[in-house]
């Protein structure tokens, strides 16, 4: 099997830097082994036509890592993580969910539900 090329976007790598600490050693690892594999089981496929990347969710806990992997060229781009959100302790707003949604070219309903358009 051949390794990917992990690439971890700035503002995602500070996202990550200030995630409490035993929360932060498990992204850190479940990012670098997707060198190995970047289509874990706990991951999910998100349909997105409009790019050739492949958009992808992976489940940690009540936190998601978002990434696309590139075949051709072996790449793993990881764009950010999401938590706060989903443990209560910030609030999105409507600006918020339409930014994060249009940054990753999905719907606002993709980014919300486990259950809609994945495969």
């Amino acid at each position: 099997m051949s390794t990917y090329t992990i690439y971890v976007v700035p503002r995602a790598w500070t996202e990550i830097k200030s995630l409490p600490g035993s929360m932060r050693q498990r992204v850190k690892r479940e990012i670098e082994g997707l060198a190995q594999n970047p289509r874990p089981a706990n991951s999910k496929k998100l349909q997105t036509p409009d790019i050739e990347a492949e958009l992808r969710r992976s489940r940690l806990d009540r936190w998601r890592i978002i990434y696309a992997v590139t075949e051709i060229d072996k790449i793993v781009d990881t764009h950010g993580y999401m938590g706060n959100l989903e443990s209560g302790r910030r609030k999105p707003t409507l600006e918020l969910a339409f930014k994060v949604a249009s940054l990753f070219n999905v719907s606002v309903d993709q980014l919300a539900n486990d259950d809609l358009e994945l495969e």
